[in-house]
């Protein structure tokens, strides 16, 4: 590109100088003509001068796109990499039931998801003028002594909201908004 910037111009300066040379030795004024058809090389090398410019300093600064990073159906260890995800609840001693929370939007529940799949699975809900304990870490206790825990999450008044794990509730969600989660009064 520099290249033809470099032969325009000197085409330019060179039709220039022969108009200029040829009008000074001749004394008539049709060798001004030359240097008219000069000026037009010389503005269009300019031009291709100032837009490679340009364009070299865009191609510098412009930042790198990024892939999307709100993908759902990401599968493997690095699903979690995308959201704001506790660390895994283990429901059972066998290692089979094995989730993880995520904040609502709504700040009145978390979502639940399977951690080897990353599947939705439910939801814990409270209503709208409760508010959870951030700072209180989730409880998990087996509450009825049927080998499965419940999880329990702590609400500023002090409450603690306990939800079990139904089996036959499993693929309800988003439906059953609760899911395979049911509140325990």
């Amino acid at each position: 590109m520099f290249l033809l910037e470099m032969a325009a111009l000197l085409l330019g300066i060179g039709f220039i100088a022969a108009g200029t040379i040829q009008s000074r030795k001749t004394g008539q004024k049709k060798w001004h003509i030359l240097t008219a058809v000069g000026i037009v090389p010389v503005l269009v090398s300019v031009f291709l001068f100032i837009c490679t410019i340009w364009l070299l300093y865009g191609i510098q600064t412009q930042e790198p796109e990024t892939e999307p990073y709100f993908e759902t159906d990401i599968a493997g260890d690095d699903w979690r990499t995308f959201r704001a995800y506790s660390e895994d609840l283990h429901l059972d001693d066998a290692g089979t039931l094995i989730f993880c929370l995520s904040p609502l939007d709504s700040k009145n529940g978390y979502a639940v998801y399977d951690s080897a799949s990353g599947a939705r699975e439910g939801s814990l809900l409270w209503e709208p003028e409760k508010e959870a304990d951030d700072m209180s870490e989730i409880q998990l206790k087996d509450l009825d002594n049927d080998g499965t825990k419940e999880i329990g999450i702590s609400m500023t008044d002090g409450q603690v909201l306990w939800y079990h794990y139904r089996e036959e509730l499993k693929g309800t969600w988003p439906e059953n908004k609760g899911g395979c989660f049911e509140k325990i009064d």
